[in-house]
Formats: structure tokens, sequence, C-alpha cells
């Protein structure tokens, strides 16, 4: 579990850096004004978006076959747990990264379009990447579909 905290929360941290990175860049007399009202909203909306295509097919995985051995079963299941989850970390993120376009493409450029959109992304990441009792028992469950132990749960306890 230790593996996919640290590669969700390096993205989660990238986003943050991008934020400060445009809080330098920006010209100054932009940075902080006010977001389009419009793509602010588009951006929140786009996200609740996400969140229901995420919680539709984010969360699929096969089912892991039933009489393998342990470690076979415990590695396949730490894989098939890693692929989704860097499915739902990327479709999280998009979020984050439309708003960074927006930022430059609408007038004026201000950091807070972005803000808007990396809090959404953020909020999609704690939801839905981050390897939390809620994902990884989603994840398990489908894994277990078929009646093989995937040890899952025990390691995120442990």
């Amino acid at each position: 579990m230790q593996q996919h905290r640290t590669v969700v929360g390096a993205v989660m941290g990238s986003l943050v850096v991008i934020g400060l990175t445009l809080w330098v860049t920006l010209p100054p007399d932009e940075a902080l004004s006010a977001p389009d009202p419009v793509a602010a909203a588009g951006l929140v909306v786009a996200g609740l978006a996400l969140h229901l295509v995420i919680e539709a097919v984010g969360y699929r995985a096969p089912a892991l076959p039933p009489g393998q051995d342990t470690a076979t079963t415990s590695r396949q299941a730490g894989e098939r747990l890693m692929s989704g989850t860097v499915l739902r970390l990327a479709l999280s993120e998009t979020i984050a990264f439309v708003a960074l376009a927006l930022t430059f493409v609408l007038t004026p450029s201000t950091i807070l379009t972005y803000a808007v959109g990396a809090v959404v992304s953020l909020a999609l990441l704690a939801r839905h990447a981050w390897p939390s009792a809620r994902v990884v028992d989603r994840v398990a469950t489908a894994l277990e579909a078929d009646g093989a132990r995937s040890g899952l749960r025990e390691q995120a306890a442990g």
C-alpha cells in the first residue's frame, strides 16, 4: 500500500506545485483576478460528472481465479489495484489539466481558474485514488467475485 500512497501523493503534490508555479509566472495584475464564473462552474460540473463516471467504471477489475497459491493471488491483486488506481488517478487529474489550459486561454489569466480545477481534482483523487479502506474494499470485492481471497484488505490494514 505504501507504493500506492506514494504514487497518488506525488500526483496530488504535483497539482499543488503547478499552482505555485502559476502564482510566480502569471502577470501580477491578473494573478488573483476573479475567474470566469462560467468556466469555474463548468469545472465543478465536469468534476461531478467525472465522479459519476469513475463510480461506474473506475472500480471494475477482473475477478481473481480461485485455487491459486497465496503469493500469486496477492501479487495479482496488488497489480490490479495499481492498474485501477492509475486509471482513477488519470481520470481525476483531468479537471486540473483542463483548468490549467483555461488559465492561459481565458482573460484574465488568473490562478483562481486553475485553483478551482485543482481543488476538484484533489477531491476526486482523495475519494477515488488514495488507497483508503473504502477504495481497497471496492477493488477487493470485485477481485473476490469468484471466491478467491485477494488479501488486499489485510494489506491495507497492516
